[in-house]
């Protein structure tokens, strides 16, 4: 019951951005959600399916935030 609880937690954050006009970029187990146009700034969050990431991932999206200028944030 629990995992499946999570799991529609995961897919419920996965889909909300989707929603609206953002573009979801992967990169490596992340997936950046960038807002095009006037909107809420969204975020970076694991991939569904990922089961892990380095340092060196989190850091190519924080790279990628910073070339965007939008909010370095994770969820």
């Amino acid at each position: 019951m629990q995992d499946e609880l999570l799991e529609r937690i995961d897919a419920y954050l996965d889909e909300v951005p989707r929603r609206g006009p953002v573009r979801a970029e992967p990169i490596g187990p992340f997936t950046l959600f960038v807002t095009e146009g006037p909107g809420w700034p969204y975020y970076a969050r694991p991939t569904i399916g990922a089961t892990g990431f380095s340092e060196e991932d989190a850091l190519r999206v924080r790279e990628r935030q910073r070339e965007l200028g939008i909010v370095e944030t994770f969820e």
